[in-house]
């Protein structure tokens, strides 16, 4: 069983390439708290973590959990 994903902030350009090309139903739109741009999450109770999203984020923004030593 994989850990679901998880979006990192810092690389997503909002392009939604995620949301509109893959849809997954794991993927989800929020409003940012002032109201701009909506940022794309992972609903973590519906990610199966099985990577096939990875490929289509051209920012490189999904990433795997990392693994604890």
């Amino acid at each position: 069983m994989f850990k679901p994903l998880y979006i990192d902030q810092d690389l997503c350009k909002q392009c939604y390439t995620c949301v509109k090309v893959f849809g997954c139903p794991s993927f989800e739109l929020h409003k940012k708290a002032d109201g701009t741009d909506d940022i794309v999450t992972i609903n973590q109770q519906m990610c199966n973590g099985n990577g096939s999203c990875i490929p289509i984020c051209p920012c490189d923004a999904i990433k795997r959990p990392e693994k604890k030593a």
